[in-house]
């Protein structure tokens, strides 16, 4: 009888033969952002008395998480600065609550970076499967996130050793989605761009970044949506241990 493999099948001996490089995004990829900034802003939140301007953190942070997440997008797109980002985020709600003052803003953006980046709660299953693809991949990490506390989350969290190199947008000019920054992270990797794989949770910023570039990429789905469709990802994963046999 003869086999026919499956596509499946085929597309999983692909992975497995031709990726040399492995770029994985860091927040809310390996490092949890989200657990690790509510955290970080609740300590904040009672260190600067801001209960007295909002009635709860929760409607704090809802105000703030609006903010940030629209300066995000703008700031991955370059259409605002990363100072203009840092300020904001907090001048905004400040404004609001009737407290419009850019000094306090900015001494908060600069506590809250000092208290985020000595969180180190990580994505179920980073560490498994960081363990399992170091020896058989070149591992580097991918971020638009600022280089004040990228490193310190690597360094606390304990996960800098597994990584070749760490390619910020901060420090070599360009943004994920812009192909210029994978066209970079290549350059460093000095790899070609079918021999290498991005993995991500952001599906605009890291798999429409990378495959524009002409790079695979993994979309990685920590919170599915019913009836949401991702056509341009090679791959989509709900777990960190969903890699394994795609890699291994």
């Amino acid at each position: 009888m003869l086999f026919r493999p499956s596509a499946f099948f085929i597309r999983l001996i692909t992975y497995i033969i031709m990726y040399k490089v492995i770029f994985f995004d860091l927040d809310d990829t390996l490092w949890d952002f989200q657990a690790n900034a509510k955290v970080a802003m609740n300590s904040l939140f009672l260190s600067s008395s801001l209960q007295n301007l909002f009635p709860s953190f929760e409607s704090f942070y809802s105000k703030y998480q609006e903010v940030n997440h629209e300066l995000w997008r703008l700031y991955s797109l370059g259409e605002v600065t990363k100072d203009k980002l840092m300020i904001d985020r907090f001048l905004i709600p400040l404004t609001d609550a009737g407290k419009k003052d850019p000094l306090l803003a900015k001494s908060l953006g600069d506590e809250y970076l000092n208290i985020l980046s000595q969180q180190k709660i990580l994505v179920d299953n980073c560490i498994d499967i960081l363990e399992l693809l170091k020896p058989k991949y070149r591992l580097a990490i991918v971020s638009n996130g600022f280089k004040e506390v990228q490193y310190n989350k690597l360094t606390r969290s304990g996960i800098l050793h597994y990584f070749e190199k760490i390619i910020l947008s901060d420090e070599i000019g360009y943004n994920k989605p812009n192909p210029q920054f994978f066209f970079e992270a290549l350059k460093q990797m000095n790899v070609a761009p079918n021999d290498a794989v991005v993995v991500g949770d952001n599906y605009e910023t890291d798999v429409v970044g990378a495959i524009n570039s002409n790079i695979d990429a993994i979309f990685f789905n920590r919170y599915p949506e019913t009836d949401v469709f991702y056509p341009k990802a090679t791959h989509i994963i709900e777990d960190l241990s969903q890699l394994k046999p795609l890699f291994l």
